[in-house]
């Protein structure tokens, strides 16, 4: 029997990754982590959006540019020797798509784009059977985890009703051909924001709480839950434990009545 690999993941909630020195933070001192950097797997998760005719690193308009991140990547590979990106980037309304990774192939920095980084065909090595050697051969090199493994669009608006109609619209998606999604990891978050645009903006300043905001809408979801649980069965939503219109009772009553289907 082969020995197991001793694999240790550390994950710091909320924790901004330039706030490290390996990430060239000027002040702050992480010289453990920096050190793990040096000899592990950086991963980075990219939710992008698109806002107002341009892509973005997070969630709309007041995130970073989403081109200003991938420069950011590509100077890093291009300065470095031997490193390991893996890159998870799917999009909040289409999931990982044709039309993004061609916008992301015309993003370049110094001549080169992120995808000139892949160092392997993906069509020939599958995911599972990848190999250090094979992603940095060459160079420091990038792993773009392919979206049909998950799909999880990143629902957002100030907008409860777009917000509404847009997770029934991924809803009708994904029911009308389960053969084909039922092989995905599926899931969804819902968030009321302001971030959309500078009139929403000013709209939302005397409302600004994203608690306040989630506290208003998730009791609003529970008509829907029980139809859309089938086909998003993990579902995410902020401030989910709060108890207005008794929400996270009856949302715990919808889930456990689902569960017994299952068995």
């Amino acid at each position: 029997m082969s020995k197991q690999p001793n694999i240790i993941y550390i994950l710091g909630d909320d924790h901004r990754a330039d706030y490290l020195g390996c990430s060239g933070h000027p002040i702050l001192q992480t010289p453990a982590l920096d050190s793990l950097a040096r000899r592990g797997v950086r991963f980075f998760d990219l939710r992008a959006s698109f806002a107002d005719g341009k892509w973005y690193a997070s969630h709309g308009f007041l995130a970073q540019p989403l081109d200003e991140c991938l420069r950011e990547l590509v100077r890093f590979l291009g300065e470095t020797q031997r490193e390991f990106l893996v890159v998870s980037l799917y999009s909040v309304e289409g999931g990982y798509t044709s039309e993004l990774m061609d916008w992301i192939a015309g993003v370049t920095e110094q001549g080169s784009s992120l995808l000139d980084f892949m160092r392997y065909d993906p069509s020939e090595i599958p995911l599972e059977e990848l190999r250090y050697r094979d992603v940095t051969r060459g160079g420091s090199g990038v792993v773009i985890a392919p979206g049909w493994q998950v799909y999880g669009p990143w629902h957002d608006t100030n907008d409860p009703e777009a917000l509404v109609r847009g997770v029934a619209k991924q809803n009708e998606r994904l029911k009308a051909d389960m053969g084909w999604w039922g092989e995905f990891f599926r899931w969804t978050q819902t968030q009321l924001t302001a971030q959309t645009g500078w009139p929403e903006l000013m709209r939302a300043v005397p409302d600004w709480s994203l608690l306040r905001m989630a506290y208003r809408l998730n009791y609003r979801l529970l008509e829907y839950l029980p139809d859309w649980l089938p086909q998003m069965p993990v579902f995410s939503v902020d401030y989910a434990d709060n108890m207005n219109h008794g929400f996270n009772d009856r949302a715990v009553e919808i889930i456990n009545a689902y569960n017994r289907t299952l068995s």
